[in-house]
């Protein structure tokens, strides 16, 4: 019984030192290893995932935008902030 507390110990004194310095080099290399994955991955060369995506999006992007136009602009500056504004809504125009 008194031969596994040193064990424990020194395992457990080596496990934290390793854990330790995989979060230091974790902080210091891992956004070098993301820009190097996206920067290998961004280009639309013949053959990749990437350019296949782009030619065939498995999403329909749709954009609605609406517009908002003020009707009661002038009383409400001269109300100094004591009217509420009017808005009348245009919208949505919806580009795919």
């Amino acid at each position: 019984m008194l031969l596994k507390r040193p064990i424990l110990t020194t395992a457990a004194i080596v496990s934290g030192f390793l854990l330790i310095l995989a979060g230091i080099l974790c902080m210091l290399f891992f956004q070098s290893l993301v820009d190097i994955v996206i920067a290998s991955r961004l280009p639309l060369k013949e053959g990749t995932d990437t350019l296949e995506l782009w030619r065939k999006p498995p999403a329909t992007p749709i954009l609605r935008v609406y517009f908002f136009n003020v009707t009661n602009a002038d009383e409400f500056l001269k109300s100094n902030g004591t009217i509420k504004l009017v808005l009348q809504e245009f919208g949505p125009y919806t580009y795919r």
